[in-house]
């Protein structure tokens, strides 16, 4: 048994990304900060990975 197979058959990003959509990430429009612009929308970053 392969332990990487449940990890082999996740496809749900693939087929956002295939259909035009990313949920999982937006691009920022500015720099990385307090407030930032995402989709031309000015907008509070209340938290980050980064």
């Amino acid at each position: 048994m392969d332990i990487f197979e449940k990890c082999y058959k996740f496809t749900d990003a693939k087929e956002a990304i295939a259909s035009g959509l990313y949920p999982y990430f937006h691009a920022l429009e500015t720099a990385q900060d307090t407030e930032v612009v995402m989709d031309g929308k000015r907008i509070i970053m209340i938290g980050s990975n980064n």
